[in-house]
């Protein structure tokens, strides 16, 4: 079945194909500038787990951590 409600390429205009790049630019900026906190504060959140993990713990910790990890993983 073929769908008619899609226009080949070769047939639109450059100027519709410039104004199709523009507004999907100014879309992809909103989602950007829409996320960027929350995007941070997972980074932040992220880092600091990483660095905690690697450098501020010791082995036996670590082991902790990991045995936790399996067991919260196997109830799901």
């Amino acid at each position: 079945m073929r769908n008619d409600h899609s226009v080949p390429l070769r047939s639109c205009e450059h100027s519709e194909l410039a104004a199709l790049n523009v507004a999907d630019v100014r879309w992809r900026g909103s989602v950007y500038k829409l996320i960027w906190r929350e995007l941070l504060a997972y980074l932040f959140v992220y880092y600091l787990i990483n660095f905690t993990y690697r450098y501020l713990l010791n082995d036996q910790q670590r082991m902790r951590v990991h045995v936790e990890n399996m067991n919260s993983s196997r109830i799901q």
